[in-house]
């Protein structure tokens, strides 16, 4: 007699949790669509790598002022190449010749702070230099009129 009065009580508790997991269920799928999509894809284009590492190897031959011509017409608007060359010395050399850069991961953006919007992959190295055993580099691409171009560099103890 006691398990009819609490039968309409675990009947409505079922119908809850059945509820509650098909919601939970759309949500989940409609998530993995999204992270599935080629804006949120783990693996950087080959051609935004390719750019970022012939970029990375004309400033580790300390070619500061080539380097410049291949950043994006924002980081050109905000930093001069005088300017760039000077920084980019002031980063690089105390660090001395590069010995070893891996690939830590990339990450696309739509939107970066003082960037504004636009099609972005952030990409970090483990870099080692001569006299920098562990450093990560950090460069930022953009896609600006159908190409890559380099966006930001920084460098920072790793």
């Amino acid at each position: 007699m006691s398990n009819q009065r609490y039968a309409p009580e675990f009947k409505e508790e079922a119908v809850r949790n059945t509820l509650y997991v098909r919601t939970m269920s759309f949500i989940l799928a409609v998530l993995s669509c999204c992270l599935t999509s080629p804006a949120h894809a783990s693996e950087p284009t080959p051609s935004a790598q390719s750019t970022v590492l012939a970029w990375l190897n004309v400033v580790d031959a300390g070619h500061y002022d080539r380097s410049w011509t291949d950043t994006s017409a924002a980081f050109q608007a905000k930093v001069s190449q005088t300017k760039w060359i000077t920084l980019a010395g002031k980063a690089r050399k105390p660090l001395g010749p590069l010995k070893r850069r891996e690939l830590l991961g990339a990450a696309y953006e739509d939107e970066l702070p003082r960037a504004g919007t636009g099609d972005y992959i952030i990409f970090q190295f483990q870099s080692k230099f001569a006299r920098k055993p562990k450093a990560v580099e950090t460069v930022t691409v953009v896609l600006e009129n159908g190409a890559w171009r380099i966006a930001g560099y920084f460098v920072r103890n790793g």
